[in-house]
């Protein structure tokens, strides 16, 4: 059986984390949700997914940092990064585009465009 697509999915909101992983899942990738700074850049170094989905606003920083580092590394630089943000304000989104995010997504967020904006940006 084929090794299915790991998504990465920073997420602090649990509610939230859980209806994201629950979507990613059904629509037959591998979730895998973290919390944190700390435990995105752990997860991006232990094995980097396919994507990342990405909050902004996380309990010990931004996710700007993670953005930062993944698309500041060699190896990471060209995994697509989705921020998914309860910060619509034109200045978060010009930062996050500018920062090298494939999209920007404001919560709630509606689930069909998000598969066709991760369709899009990952092989089929």
């Amino acid at each position: 059986m084929p090794e299915k697509i790991r998504i990465l999915i920073v997420e602090d909101e649990a509610d939230l984390a859980l209806n994201v992983r629950i979507q990613i899942q059904s629509q037959g990738y591998e979730p895998v949700v973290v919390g944190s700074v700390k435990e995105s850049i752990a997860c991006l170094l232990e094995r980097p997914p396919a994507l990342i989905l990405l909050d902004i606003q996380l309990p010990d920083g931004s996710g700007f940092q993670i953005l930062e580092r993944v698309k500041g590394d060699d190896v990471m630089r060209n995994i697509p990064v989705i921020i998914l943000s309860g910060f619509g304000g034109k200045s978060y989104v010009e930062k996050g585009l500018g920062a090298g995010a494939s999209d920007y997504f404001v919560k709630p967020h509606e689930p069909e465009a998000l598969f066709e904006r991760i369709s899009e940006l990952l092989p089929a």
